[in-house]
Formats: structure tokens, sequence, C-alpha cells
């Protein structure tokens, strides 16, 4: 019987050694399989951050391009209505007795009316926005005080 309990002892042995070897193989094979996923999330986590950024990118640009639009809108819409009124202003200075002192100061509003139309058409938005910067900067007290409120609000 030693014999075979030395053959029984050898073959467990020989078992429990390959059994050694695939718990080994399979651990490798796990720390693969696991770098290979965390790879691949790795660069999946990168597109969806570089597909965010991009959308975003897009997003504001449209917004820019919108709030742009609606503010050159609205600036000649501002100038059509100082237009009008210049014109409105013009018509009553014509009608005003010729020594009536309302008919120049009348005569002097539509004047002023119809060169800030002007203005606003040839500028823009960008133009005015410019304009009161550049005066903000020159005389903070009159744009508001020295608090830098006038600052944020025209940089913004």
């Amino acid at each position: 019987m030693s014999g075979e309990s030395a053959e029984v002892t050898e073959r467990v042995q020989h078992v429990g050694q390959t059994a050694k070897e695939q718990s080994s193989a399979t651990a490798d094979q796990t720390k693969q399989a696991a770098s290979a996923v965390a790879g691949t999330a790795a660069d999946q986590v990168k597109a969806v951050t570089g597909e965010a950024r991009q959308q975003v990118g897009t997003v504001v640009q449209e917004l820019r391009e919108r709030v742009t639009d609606q503010a050159q809108e609205q600036t000649q819409r501002m100038a059509g209505t100082l237009r009008q009124w210049a014109d409105d202003l013009g018509s009553l200075a014509q009608n005003a007795p010729a020594d009536s002192p309302a008919r120049s100061l009348v005569t002097q509003a539509a004047g002023g009316s119809h060169r800030a139309a002007e203005y606003l058409d040839k500028q823009g938005p960008a133009g005015l926005v410019g304009d009161l910067q550049g005066f903000a900067r020159r005389r903070p007290g009159a744009a508001g005080g020295s608090d830098g409120v006038q600052e944020r609000v025209l940089t913004a």
C-alpha cells in the first residue's frame, strides 16, 4: 500500500500543482481583463467628456448668436422709433409759428433724434456697449459710482 499511497500523494500533489498553476493563470487573465476594462472605460470617459465639451461650445456659440441677433434687432427697432419721433417733432416744428421759442427747441430735439438714430444704425449694439464702457472708464463717478458695479455690468 505504500506504493499506492505514494502514488496517490504524488497525484494529489500534481493536482494541487495544476490547480495552483491554473489559479495563477486565471488571476493573470483576470488582471489583464480588468486592465482592459479600465482602459476602455477611461477611453469612453475621455470621448464623452470631449463630446460634452464640444456640445457646450456649440450651445454657447448659438446663444451668443441669438443674443447678438436680438440685440441688433432691438437696436434697429430703437433707431426706427427715434427716427419716427424725429419726423413727428420735425412736423410739429414746421407747424409752429416762426417766432415761437418752442419751434427752435423742437427742431433741435428732432435733429438730435435723427443723429441718435443714425448713430445706432452705424454703430450697432457692439459700438454702443463699447462707447458706454469707454465713458464709464473715463468718468466712473458719472457712470454709477466708484464701487465697480458699472464695470461688472458693462463688461459682462
